[in-house]
């Protein structure tokens, strides 16, 4: 923290910055989890890290990262990548589809999500 009372401004006594508990995949734990992100293909985040050099371990801003998951285990294993590739995850063509559904279904069936939006969910990304 800054105090720009003074001139010059001097550094002042440090805040906090807090992010959430987070699952296997790194992804929060806390919140309502959207049928893309329920049955996900990265681990996305509402914060940044700092790059080696630059304030390294300080979060840079909360505009979030997304962290694609590994094609295959292969992948994942050259990479030292913790988190199952795609291929592990949803090893048949339409797994990822059937589990969107489902995820979709039970947030329309608890209120949180309108059936009308559930399309947009399903419908392929190119």
């Amino acid at each position: 923290m800054v105090d720009d009372k003074v001139m010059p401004p001097a550094r002042g006594t440090a805040y906090p910055a807090f992010v959430p508990k987070t699952d296997a995949d790194g992804r929060d734990l806390a919140g309502l989890r959207l049928p893309n992100l329920e049955v996900p293909i990265a681990t996305h985040t509402g914060w940044n890290l700092r790059k080696a050099g630059f304030g390294e371990g300080e979060l840079c801003d909360n505009t979030g990262s997304m962290l694609p998951f590994a094609k295959t285990q292969e992948e994942r294993q050259k990479t030292g990548d913790p988190r199952l590739s795609l291929a592990e995850r949803y090893p048949n063509s339409t797994d990822r589809t059937a589990a969107m559904e489902r995820a979709a279904a039970k947030l329309v069936a608890d209120r949180l999500l309108l059936e009308e939006d559930v399309k947009n969910f399903l419908q392929p990304t190119n």
